[in-house]
């Protein structure tokens, strides 16, 4: 496991252990919020590294560059999705994970709780664990 999936996941393990910590509310879409506002700052640190620009005077400049950041991080995610729509015998659609499992979910807090419930399994089956 490469080392940027290692701090997604251990990331994700503090999250589910003390939510109210890193979220407003134990929500899953306070958490899906939570990891595109963290990616896309891995997105700016990476550019930022790269150009050795500050980001907040060239972010014009940013929006046609492709960001590598996390690639091993994007696969695990493409194929949590795919796990998340077999476990709810859905068709790949412009749905996320988080929008499938909370459309089939009867709160935020049930969603949340069955993200990781969900999160658990697929990476079992894989033989990862978390950091």
């Amino acid at each position: 496991m490469d080392s940027d999936l290692r701090m997604h996941l251990f990331l994700l393990s503090k999250i589910r252990e003390t939510p109210r910590q890193f979220l407003l509310e134990k929500s899953l879409a306070f958490l899906t919020h939570f990891i595109q506002g963290y990616s896309y700052r891995h997105h700016v640190e990476e550019w930022e590294a790269t150009t050795g620009l500050d980001f907040t005077m060239h972010c014009e400049e940013t929006r046609h560059i492709p960001s590598t950041r996390a690639p091993e991080f994007a696969k695990f995610m493409r194929q949590f999705y795919r796990y998340v729509c077999l476990h709810y015998n859905q068709e790949f659609s412009s749905y996320s994970p988080m929008t499938i499992i909370s459309m089939n979910s009867n709160s935020e807090e049930e969603a949340f709780d069955k993200y990781f419930e969900l999160l658990d399994e697929f990476l079992k089956k894989r033989g990862i664990e978390y950091p």
